[in-house]
């Protein structure tokens, strides 16, 4: 089913199983979560320009409907100043997601950033 094989790449490539990670995400059958699945698992794996080919892919397809999703996916490989411009591009989208972001395990790590805390007042979900 949709998602399954997305939330299964997500908890292997959380705990190191990458080769296990990318099947997974190969299976997913939806194709946005399989190209976020995709970008996250190569840039573990240090493959860049598949990465970048699968994030390149996810933008060109779904900018407009899945902002917050590309912030996950830029957010997982560090990119921090583009984590936040598509965190501020999905909140202007009302991104049906924008609940989620505080409990977003490829959004960790961006709570130390400084904006981080302005960015969840914003968007109503501060502590």
């Amino acid at each position: 089913s949709g998602f399954g094989h997305f939330y299964h790449s997500d908890i292997c490539l959380a705990q190191g199983r990458l080769d296990e990670a990318l099947d997974a995400a190969k299976r997913e059958i939806h194709h946005m979560f399989r190209l976020l699945a995709l970008a996250n698992v190569y840039h573990a794996q240090g493959r860049h320009t598949e990465s970048d080919a699968a994030l390149q892919a996810l933008v060109a397809s779904y900018a407009d409907t899945a902002a917050l999703q590309i912030a996950e996916a830029f957010a997982y490989r560090g990119e921090r100043d583009q984590a936040f411009a598509w965190l501020e591009r999905a909140c202007a989208q009302r991104d049906a997601g924008m609940s989620m972001v505080r409990g977003s395990p490829s959004l960790r790590g961006l709570h130390g950033d400084p904006r981080w805390r302005p960015f969840v007042e914003k968007v109503g979900l501060a502590d």
